[in-house]
């Protein structure tokens, strides 16, 4: 009897070795997505953390209070994460920050998706990716619970963009719909999404489109952009934001951009001073010259990708620039540039390795990229999460204190509260069983009667002065 041969085709061991090393590539991002990040989930709630709590009840019981509170009706799409957190986790803050750690992964992972679909190097995108999910300067959209609508605009925004870029590459009806339904996600999930008009017609722009046919595709997201602002300029007199002075149109815009580009593209200072010495060194041969064969796909070179994520990092940062209270923009306004910076360092890196010769030249560019990996970690790690819990103290210590015993002194003053009273406010209602007749929040420490708390600013923690205090 003659044995039966299946039919079906063996994968080839070349697309078997590709297959494998994409998922290494994929399971290192999120490995260091998670490893940057850990300290954070041991954290309390954060300030503005409190406000999400009044936020969703407020829309539990009426829907409509997104639509007459105007900041939270153009952060809608965060509003349901945050209300999904929410619902899920209650008042416990170590899921939220693993939520928040699950979606830096994801935006890190579409950063290398991103970056290999425009550049076509698979070593740039896996570089990109790396460097996006350690890198220390965008640290508060994910160390802060409630700056998590940074990432959830990053991820609609990398979606977005890959969505368009696959319509306009096999001119699917399919990808088109998804795109424009993720621009719409992305609108509402903050205003700086509006950067998408201009990145989506350069896309075009650089895979050849005339400037007929780019205005042609594009014009449903001129309109609906067109439509979010105007009714952004509408309620503008109504947005806190505004109307306050956190931001303005005047000159301080160029001076907080010109910061923020400055600080942003820091990290790019190592490996451009590498790229040169290459350059030069290598009997003054240009790396670019031999990556650039490798670093086609179809009608997009290695120039209209760097363009392209040059791009991004330049436009991201504008709709930050605007704000009054700093001179340059917030870590966690720099979320959504940093994918540009990641596009443009993945990139670097890939032309200094591909035009080295031997393998120790190779081994120093590697162990350059793994140093500054590090450092970004580190600094993390040993700098940030401490500033991050000591954030936290004042509410934190607050509950313990509170918590400690069954019969606590009262009434219970705390003075020098650091934080706004509101925050101090939801803390003793949320998290304990006292309420503001009992626990009572006053810049006098003086001559009050019962227990005294003080916050101290030196030692971040509280002094307690039981000893003229009389029981409840």
């Amino acid at each position: 009897m003659t044995p039966s041969h299946s039919s079906e085709p063996k994968e080839s061991p070349l697309k078997w070795s590709r297959n494998r090393k994409q998922i290494a590539a994929l399971t290192s991002i999120i490995a260091v997505s998670i490893v940057t990040y850990l300290p954070a989930v041991g954290n309390f709630f954060i300030s503005d953390d409190f406000d999400l709590f009044t936020v969703i009840e407020a829309a539990e019981r009426s829907p409509r209070w997104f639509f007459e509170t105007t900041p939270e009706f153009f952060r809608l799409t965060s509003f349901i994460y945050f209300g999904a957190c929410y619902w899920l986790f209650g008042l416990n803050p170590e899921p939220y920050y693993w939520a928040g750690i699950a979606l830096h992964a994801m935006v890190s992972v579409l950063v290398y998706v991103l970056v290999k679909e425009v550049s076509g190097s698979a070593l740039s995108a896996w570089t990109a990716g790396l460097f996006f999910a350690a890198y220390e300067r965008h640290q508060e959209a994910v160390m802060w619970i409630s700056a998590a609508n940074e990432t959830i605009l990053a991820l609609s925004c990398l979606l977005f963009l890959s969505f368009w870029r696959r319509a306009a590459e096999h001119t699917s009806k399919r990808y088109l719909v998804l795109a424009h339904m993720m621009f719409v996600v992305a609108l509402f999930s903050k205003e700086a999404s509006v950067i998408l008009v201009p990145l989506a017609a350069l896309q075009l722009a650089l895979a050849g489109y005339s400037f007929r046919a780019i205005l042609r595709k594009s014009i449903a997201l001129i309109v609906m952009a067109g439509l979010f602002l105007l009714l952004w300029y509408t309620v503008a007199q109504r947005n806190p934001f505004v109307t306050r002075g956190y931001y303005a149109f005047g000159f301080q815009f160029m001076s907080v951009y010109a910061r923020s580009v400055v600080r942003l593209a820091a990290q790019l200072a190592p490996l451009g001073a590498a790229l040169f010495i290459a350059r030069h060194r290598l009997n003054r041969r240009n790396v670019f010259d031999g990556l650039e064969s490798r670093l086609k796909s179809g009608v997009v070179s290695w120039r209209n990708a760097a363009i392209f994520f040059g791009a991004i990092l330049l436009l991201a940062i504008v709709p930050y620039s605007f704000l009054t209270y700093l001179n340059h923009i917030p870590s966690r306004h720099t979320y959504l540039p940093s994918i540009g910076l990641a596009g443009l360092f993945g990139m670097a890196f890939a032309s200094i390795y591909g035009g080295m010769t031997t393998d120790r030249s190779r081994r120093i560019c590697t162990l350059l990229v793994c140093a500054l990996l590090t450092g970004n970690i580190s600094y993390i790690w040993l700098k940030k999460a401490p500033q991050y819990r000591e954030r936290a103290a004042p509410t934190r210590e607050l509950i313990e204190i509170l918590n400690a015993s069954d019969k606590p002194q009262l009434p219970l003053h705390v003075c020098r509260f650091p934080l706004d009273p509101w925050v101090f406010s939801e803390t003793v209602k949320r998290f304990t069983r006292f309420d503001s007749s009992q626990v009572i929040l006053t810049d006098a420490c003086d001559d009050v009667p019962g227990a005294v708390m003080l916050w101290d600013e030196s030692s971040s923690q509280y002094r307690v002065n039981f000893s003229e205090s009389h029981a409840d």
